[in-house]
């Protein structure tokens, strides 16, 4: 299973959200994890790509439940349409000059 997570706001970098993340999966043994800072309409955003079994994503995605009361500006939204996963690894390697 696959999974897109945008963390959203007006301040959502360097203040650690890609650590939280990075601990969640580690404790669920998620074995895939990408988490990247990015930055689209003047709106600062942390984007992970996180895969696992259903039964892992599933225990990631509770953990998470927490960044939904550490602030009330950031907007955190799910995704896992493999496809537009696809195009937004595309369009971030782009970005950032990767082959």
């Amino acid at each position: 299973m696959k999974l897109k997570i945008t963390l959203a706001g007006p301040k959502v970098h360097d203040v650690g959200y890609r650590v939280f993340l990075l601990k969640n999966a580690i404790n669920t043994a998620l074995p895939g994890l990408s988490t990247y800072n990015w930055e689209e309409d003047g709106r600062q955003q942390v984007i992970a790509l996180a895969e696992g079994d259903e039964a892992r994503i599933k225990a990631f995605l509770k953990n998470l439940e927490e960044i939904k009361g550490m602030r009330e500006d950031i907007q955190p939204g799910y995704a896992s349409n493999f496809r537009q996963m696809q195009s937004d690894i595309r369009a971030i390697k782009e970005r950032l000059g990767m082959p």
